[in-house]
């Protein structure tokens, strides 16, 4: 979806209400839409086991070890990033 930033700076340079032309729920459904296709990449972009007990890692410590730390120091990296939108978006509405 793309906005029509023509009428958005029409309507805010006259300062005048926003109307059904630019429905202030765009954004959000947008965002929604990114958080949906980032869950579908991540689950294409998985390149290997999950699981503990794979065949991939038995005799391979290492690999999973790497993997496990890796992947904890992204999930904190994501974590930290989404707190951070969600303050954001929270500010928006004061």
């Amino acid at each position: 979806m793309s906005y029509d930033w023509e009428k958005w700076n029409e309507f805010s340079g006259k300062r005048k209400k926003l109307n059904e032309a630019m429905d202030l729920s765009d954004p959000i459904n947008e965002v929604r839409e990114h958080l949906i296709e980032f869950q579908d990449d991540i689950l294409a972009w998985q390149d290997g086991s999950i699981d503990a007990f794979s065949v991939e890692y038995e005799g391979n410590d290492k690999l999973y070890n790497d993997r496990y730390k890796a992947l904890v120091k992204w999930e904190k990296n994501v974590n930290k990033a989404l707190k951070r939108l969600l303050s954001d978006y929270k500010k928006v509405w004061k």
